[in-house]
């Protein structure tokens, strides 16, 4: 497997994962229950660690579509950029989740619970738009108009 091709397996986790960790966390809540608060804690931390390797596949990942022609500049440093940004907020998302998680028994506990699950609700929007801006990269359908793929050499055209 190519570094494109990781890229496009384990950019998936962190989006999902965040959605998940979200509901999970909110169903915690609701039932009062602190083993699904952790369980939701757990699902943060994981998926704050695959961010790492989704992250780190998507030079490789834009070097593939360079290669054949199809990288539309200004989105993938549209989607470069804030996956950077995407990438710390949800390191710091994951950090916060593990401290809640030790400390949920502790006086002040129940406020990290709620602490947590408001930057992760904040911090599955920015991985929302990472995705929606890398799924634009390819999916030309989804593009707003006037948006292109960078030209098709006049050479290829004729082949």
């Amino acid at each position: 497997m190519d570094g494109a091709h990781a890229h496009l397996l384990f950019n998936h986790f962190p989006i999902i994962g965040s959605i998940i960790s979200v509901l999970v966390l909110v169903t915690g809540f609701l039932l009062k229950n602190n083993i699904v608060k952790k369980t939701a804690l757990a699902i943060i931390v994981f998926t704050s660690v695959m961010t790492i390797p989704a992250f780190t596949t998507g030079e490789e990942a834009e070097e593939a579509l360079e290669a054949i022609n199809q990288a539309p500049d200004s989105i993938i440093h549209e989607h470069e950029e804030l996956a950077e940004i995407g990438l710390w907020t949800t390191i710091c998302v994951g950090l916060a989740a593990a401290f809640t998680f030790f400390n949920s028994r502790k006086k002040f506990g129940p406020r990290l619970f709620v602490v947590t699950l408001v930057i992760l609700m904040a911090n599955s929007i920015v991985l929302v738009k990472i995705g929606e801006l890398g799924g634009v990269i390819r999916h030309t359908e989804i593009r707003q108009p006037g948006v292109m793929d960078n030209q098709i050499p006049e050479s290829l055209e004729h082949e």
